[in-house]
């Protein structure tokens, strides 16, 4: 059972990170690992930021594509019409998160589970909604046909009952919400509250240099906010470019990859890196 996590993380991507990348299908593929990568460490949050190497499609697109990913398979052809951005989304791994079930009939399910539907009929008794079973789960409130809801669903003597629920009440790691914000990432941020801002630079301080500090910081926060560069510009010149400081900003800019071997850590990379450290030493 992989329960979700008790602080609150927010991702930091820049929308430059697809605008070297010509062809559709790399494009689709490199959000797919970035995809994975939210996943795989419970990210409750990615925000794409518009940087001066981008363009506001290369945004919508990623976030796009983040938020099919994220959908359980059983929805998307419910919430996403085929469009040329979503040509390649059969190459997209699948995250198998908790609300990314296999099971598909109401008779291999447990006896209590949670699960993401779609209305698909509204009636005078209540709502229809399409939950990827044999059987399509009926709740007594009436909702817009169309919109995604989370159950709670209960076997009761053989019968199947379903419950409304927040996806904020689930105990259960629910996948991450995608935003995409067309505007710099120093706007964005002034209009947040974090406990803790951390920004990812290889001119950052050695991550051993503040370890402990960080650790410390880290399990006191509820709110904490992960920030990424771009694969041509490092978060200093991000914010220099809007008349910024970085250190202005945030409460530690560290050097996670000390004595990388390569010119450029690519943000999806960096992602990977950066997550899998503070997933352990937190």
């Amino acid at each position: 059972m992989v329960l979700k996590r008790r602080e609150d993380i927010t991702v930091y991507i820049p929308a430059s990170i697809v605008s070297d990348v010509p062809h559709l299908r790399e494009k689709t593929a490199k959000v797919g690992v970035i995809g994975r990568s939210l996943a795989t460490y419970r990210v409750n949050n990615v925000v794409i930021y518009r940087d001066r190497d981008s363009k506001t499609e290369d945004g919508l697109f990623i976030a796009k594509v983040l938020k099919y990913m994220e959908t359980p398979q059983y929805l998307r052809k419910h919430i996403f019409p085929l469009t040329q951005e979503l040509k390649f989304a059969g190459i997209l791994p699948p995250l198998r998160t908790p609300h990314h079930p296999l099971e598909s009939t109401i008779s291999a399910l447990p006896e209590v589970s949670y699960r993401d539907g779609v209305v698909v009929k509204t009636l005078r008794s209540g709502s229809i909604i399409e939950a990827g079973l044999d059987k399509p789960v009926h709740v007594n409130t009436k909702l817009k046909r169309g919109l995604r809801v989370s159950l709670l669903l209960r076997k009761e003597e053989g019968n199947l009952k379903a419950q409304l629920v927040q996806k904020e009440d689930i105990p259960l790691y629910w996948g991450f919400n995608v935003f995409f914000e067309d505007q710099p990432i120093t706007k964005i941020l002034a209009s947040q509250k974090y406990d803790l801002t951390i920004a990812t630079s290889k001119y950052g301080v050695n991550l051993h240099s503040v370890l402990n500090d960080l650790v410390n910081r880290w399990r006191r926060s509820n709110k904490i906010a992960i920030l990424f560069g771009s694969p041509s510009k490092g978060l200093y010149e991000i914010f220099s470019e809007e008349g910024a400081k970085l250190r202005d900003h945030v409460d530690y800019v560290v050097n996670f990859i000390p004595n990388q071997g390569v010119e450029t850590v690519r943000t999806e990379e960096a992602l990977q890196a950066v997550l899998a450290i503070l997933n352990a030493l937190a």
